[in-house]
């Protein structure tokens, strides 16, 4: 551990001894600045207060890994599928090509 990280978690770490003396108010003031605090009680990590900028941060990071492993899943599950040729789609749903093209389609 580097001495860098001992001293962030020194910063980051709140006894809940403090807010037993009422400097709860001071405590917030820190959260909203740093982002995170770990509430110390009997030397045990008992909870972790998150600004609400910071928990928005992590929401939205949470969001895209679960939206990137969709994503891996999806892929894994194309590689069994076999493509369909657009004839036999035609075919399948009853349309012929000259169908298709007097339709025009958006697509946003």
């Amino acid at each position: 551990m580097s001495v860098g990280s001992v001293s962030d978690f020194v910063k980051g770490v709140v006894p809940i001894s403090r807010f037993n003396r009422g400097e709860a108010s001071r405590v917030f003031d820190e959260v909203k600045r740093d982002g995170i605090k770990v509430v110390m009680k009997n030397n045990d990590p008992s909870c972790v207060l998150v600004s609400l900028d910071k928990y928005l941060e992590l929401e939205e990071k949470l969001e895209n890994c679960q939206l990137m492993l969709e994503a891996i899943r999806r892929e894994k599950e194309a590689e069994n599928i076999q493509p369909v040729k657009q004839a036999d789609a035609l075919l399948k749903f009853g349309y012929t090509h000259d169908e298709l093209s007097e339709n025009d389609v958006e697509i946003e």
